[in-house]
C-alpha cells in the first residue's frame, strides 16, 4: 500500500480518519479486507512507537464491511500534541488477528500547531 498522510491541526476533532484496510493476496496483488464478522481496532503511536491511544474499538466505525473500510473518530487526548503519530488497525476474529497497514508507518498522521 502507498503511504497515507492525514492532516489535522491540534485539538481538531470534527473530521474522521477514513481509511481503506488492504493486504498483499498470494498473487502479489492489493485488495480491500473483507471485514465481515471481525471486530476492528485502532492504535495510535508516537515516532519512537509509544502509545498516544492504546489500542481499542472506542472511536473506530466499519462503513463498508465488504470493502474493508473504516472511520477513526479522534478523541480531545489523541490530537492533544502536535507532531508525526501513526495509526495501526487490527481486525480480529476467532481468536486470530492482523494488523493494518501491513508496512510499519504507512498510515502517518501530522498535528500542526494552531
Amino acid at each position: 500500500m502507498s503511504r497515507t498522510v492525514h492532516t489535522r491541526h491540534v485539538l481538531d476533532t470534527v473530521r474522521v480518519l477514513s481509511y481503506t484496510i488492504t493486504a498483499t493476496d498470494d498473487s502479489g496483488a492489493e485488495a480491500a479486507v473483507d471485514l465481515t464478522g471481525r471486530t476492528v481496532t485502532f492504535r495510535l503511536v508516537n515516532a519512537v512507537g509509544e502509545d498516544v491511544v492504546a489500542e481499542s474499538a472506542t472511536g473506530v466505525t466499519v462503513t463498508d464491511a465488504a470493502n474493508g473500510e473504516v472511520e477513526y473518530d479522534f478523541s480531545t487526548a489523541s490530537v492533544a500534541e502536535y507532531g508525526v503519530l501513526y495509526g495501526y488497525f487490527n481486525a480480529s476474529s476467532g481468536g486470530e488477528s492482523d494488523n493494518y497497514p501491513e508496512v510499519q508507518k504507512e498510515l502517518k498522521i501530522i498535528l500542526h500547531r494552531d
